[in-house]
C-alpha cells in the first residue's frame, strides 16, 4: 500500500515538474513572439521613414495573456504629417492571436498635425482605447480608436472646439497609400467659435475616405507634396455635416494643386443651407455680400423635400485656392504646405 502511494507521489511530481516545464516553455515562447512582434512593427515603421522613440518598454503576465507598456512614446512621420507623443501605450495581447492586440492610452497624449493650412494643429485624446491588428509580415492592418474627448489646443491655450464620442478606423494599412479611412464624432463649442448663443442641436460629423492614385513604380512619400506628385487622390464616398435643419453630405476627391493649395470637387445635396449661411456670416468666415449671391443662387435652385424643406444638389469645387458652390467663391483657402 505504502508502496503504490510513493508511486503515487512520485508521479505527482513528475507531472507537475513536467507541467512546470512546459509551462515555463509557453511563457518563454510566448515573451520571443511578442518581443519579435513588437521589434518587426518599429523596423517597417522605419523604413516607411517614421522616427520612434520610446523611454522604456516592459512586458509582463501569463502565458495566456501579455501585457505590453511603451513608456514616453514619440512617433513621427516623415516630414509633414502627424506627430504623436504620449505618456503611456498599453497593450494587451493573446498567443493565439499574435496578429491582433487591444490597446489604452494612458496620461497625456499629445498628437500634433503638421499641416500649415490646419488652424488647430494640437489636441490631446481622453480616455481613449481600442484594436490594433497587423499582418504575418508584421505590417499594421488594422487600427481602431475610441475616445471619449479630444481637447484643441492653440499653444498653451484650450480650445472652445472639441470632438467627443470620437470613433476612427483605419484599415488596409498594409500598404498605407490605400488605407480606408472612417471616422465619426460630435463637433463641440462651434457656437462659441461663431459667437452664437449655445445650441441644443449637437453637430455631427461623418466621414468615410480612402487614399488611392499613388503610382506603384514611385518609393513611399516623405511629404503631401510628393504624394501628390506621385498621383495620389483622397476619394470620399461619404462627407456629412448635420447642426440641424443644416445638414450637409457628399462626396467627391481631394488633392492639391502646383501651389499645395485644395483641388477638387464634390456631389453635395444641402438641407437649411439659409442657416447655414447665417452661421458662416456671423461667425465673420463669409462676407455677407457673398453669403447673399450664394442664397440667391440656392434658392433659385432649390426644391422642397418630403417635409416641406428646401434642399438642393449643388457641386462644391476646390479650385483657384477658393471653396466655391456652384460658380460662386465662397471661402478663401490656405495652403496645406510651404
Amino acid at each position: 500500500m505504502r508502496q503504490k502511494q510513493k508511486k503515487l507521489l512520485v508521479g505527482g511530481v513528475i507531472i507537475l515538474l513536467l507541467g512546470s516545464l512546459g509551462w515555463f516553455g509557453l511563457y518563454k515562447y510566448t515573451l520571443y513572439r511578442v518581443e519579435e512582434s513588437l521589434a518587426l512593427v518599429e523596423i517597417n515603421l522605419k523604413q516607411k521613414g517614421f522616427e520612434v522613440e520610446y523611454s522604456a518598454l516592459k512586458i509582463y503576465g501569463a502565458p495566456l495573456s501579455f501585457s505590453v507598456v511603451i513608456q514616453d512614446l514619440h512617433l513621427k512621420s516623415p516630414k509633414r504629417g502627424i506627430e504623436w507623443k504620449g505618456a503611456e501605450l498599453k497593450l494587451s495581447m493573446r498567443p493565439w492571436q499574435w496578429q491582433k492586440a487591444t490597446y489604452s492610452l494612458l496620461g497625456e497624449q499629445r498628437v500634433t498635425l503638421r499641416l500649415d493650412s490646419i488652424p488647430l494643429k494640437e489636441f490631446f485624446l481622453g480616455d481613449a482605447h481600442g484594436n490594433i491588428t497587423w499582418t504575418s509580415q508584421q505590417t499594421l492592418d488594422q487600427f481602431s480608436l475610441l475616445a471619449n474627448q479630444l481637447n484643441f489646443f492653440k499653444g498653451t491655450h484650450l480650445q472652445p472646439i472639441s470632438l467627443e464620442g470620437v470613433t476612427l478606423n483605419l484599415k488596409e494599412m498594409a500598404d498605407l497609400l490605400t488605407t480606408q479611412i472612417y471616422l465619426t464624432a460630435t463637433l463641440k463649442g462651434v457656437d462659441a467659435l461663431l459667437q452664437e448663443a449655445p445650441s441644443s442641436q449637437p453637430i455631427a460629423f461623418s466621414f468615410d475616405a480612402h487614399l488611392s492614385g499613388f503610382q506603384e513604380n514611385r518609393p513611399f512619400p516623405a511629404s503631401l507634396e510628393e504624394w501628390r506628385d506621385g498621383g495620389g487622390v483622397l476619394d470620399i464616398s461619404l462627407l456629412r455635416l448635420a447642426w440641424l435643419p443644416l445638414d450637409i453630405a457628399g462626396e467627391g476627391t481631394l488633392t492639391f494643386d502646383g501651389d499645395m493649395y485644395p483641388l477638387g470637387s464634390f456631389s453635395t445635396r444641402i438641407m437649411g443651407f439659409q442657416e447655414g449661411l447665417n452661421h458662416l456670416v456671423k461667425g465673420g468666415l463669409v462676407k455677407q455680400k457673398n453669403a447673399a449671391m450664394v442664397a440667391f443662387v440656392l434658392n433659385m435652385l432649390s426644391r422642397s423635400g418630403k417635409g416641406g424643406e428646401k434642399q438642393i444638389n449643388v457641386p462644391i469645387t476646390f479650385q483657384d485656392r477658393h471653396m466655391s458652390v456652384g460658380s460662386i467663391p465662397l471661402v478663401k483657402m490656405g495652403r496645406a504646405s510651404h
